[in-house]
């Protein structure tokens, strides 16, 4: 077992059978990719194989498991508000995500080139979902948008070429450019009412549109 520090009231501890556990209250720290601020876990990434973040825990902080190839399921509680930039990127193995009930921000590039991840429920109280958060999800059959989304920025699911179905729920407003440019199996699509406008290349080589 391996412990440590990763919030003010946060502690992690990985076990023998590759569970990381992350346990408290508040916010996890933030990392980066590269530098002196790296996740604490970062050289034991290639042993996670799962991620549970207990209940009293309220954000997943940037970088925090970018690039933990081997991790194929992850627990988010019910009291988790944000994912943080990079979060989950690039976690290629990735197949399940419980997002929890209590979601309202993913943040730019969470789940990133997460090409196996097959199914996204993002709760009813999702508000935000940032650039790039789950582009080039090549597995993503399934996503559930909720009922208070606001806003959906740049690229958020390009090049999810497995995504056949989309319901925009009538409180989205805002969109960036290239939201499903790519998405080749798209065949339909429930447009919401807030929206005025669809910017540029919203539906780009959605061929089957």
């Amino acid at each position: 077992l391996v412990t440590g520090v990763c919030g003010d009231d946060l502690t992690w501890a990985l076990n023998y059978e590759g569970t990381l556990t992350v346990s408290g209250t508040g916010d996890m720290y933030d990392y980066s990719m590269y530098g002196e601020t790296l996740a604490p876990w970062t050289e034991l990434a290639d042993q996670i194989k799962n991620i549970v973040i207990e209940d009293g825990v309220t954000n997943v902080g940037n970088y925090a498991f970018v690039g933990c190839t081997n991790l194929t399921s992850v627990s988010l509680p019910d009291s988790l508000i944000e994912v943080g930039e990079s979060a989950f990127r690039n976690c290629t193995g990735l197949t399940t995500v419980d997002f929890g009930t209590g979601l309202e921000m993913v943040d730019g590039y969470a789940f990133l080139n997460c090409h196996n991840l097959t199914a996204a429920d993002l709760g009813s109280k999702v508000e935000i979902i940032g650039n790039s958060a789950f582009f080039a999800c090549s597995n993503l059959a399934e996503i559930n948008l909720g009922e208070s989304l606001l806003g959906i920025n740049t690229l958020a699911f390009s090049e999810c070429t497995s995504l056949t179905e989309i319901t925009m729920p009538d409180t989205l407003t805002a969109m960036g450019s290239d939201v499903f440019n790519g998405c080749s199996a798209l065949t339909s699509v429930k447009l919401s009412d807030g929206l005025k406008n669809l910017p540029a290349y919203t539906f780009n080589e959605c061929v089957n549109l």
